[in-house]
């Protein structure tokens, strides 16, 4: 399962959020505070996984915008992926940060100073 946001405007750039089906059910479960066998099916999961990274991106591109690098979010996509890699943005740079335990990758790429 994968969650993406995308950003644009002075700065520009994308956040993925990737981890496996098992994790991703756990996770969900997790934030939720009930058992993983309580959720109802794959939507209810992609929407609860999806809220951190929704939280964490908009904060990002508040702190761009505080910056004077005013910037608009991109709906959320959800999607299955079997790639982990994200192409950097020319001139920009990468982040990635891994929980390999749980299997999770979260990756954020920008560009700032667009035209």
């Amino acid at each position: 399962m994968a969650r993406k946001i995308e950003f644009s405007g002075k700065a520009s750039g994308k956040a993925l959020l990737r981890l496996s089906d098992e994790s991703a059910w756990l996770t969900a479960a997790l934030i939720l505070g009930v058992p993983a066998k309580e959720l109802n099916d794959e939507a209810e999961v992609n929407d609860t996984i999806g809220e951190p990274l929704s939280i964490c991106t908009g904060n990002f591109k508040s702190n761009l915008c505080d910056a004077s690098l005013n910037c608009e979010l991109h709906p959320p996509l959800a999607m299955r992926t079997s790639e982990s890699d994200i192409e950097t943005l020319p001139g920009g740079g990468l982040e990635r940060m891994v929980a390999p335990d749980i299997q999770l990758f979260v990756n954020m790429t920008d560009t700032p100073f667009n035209e």
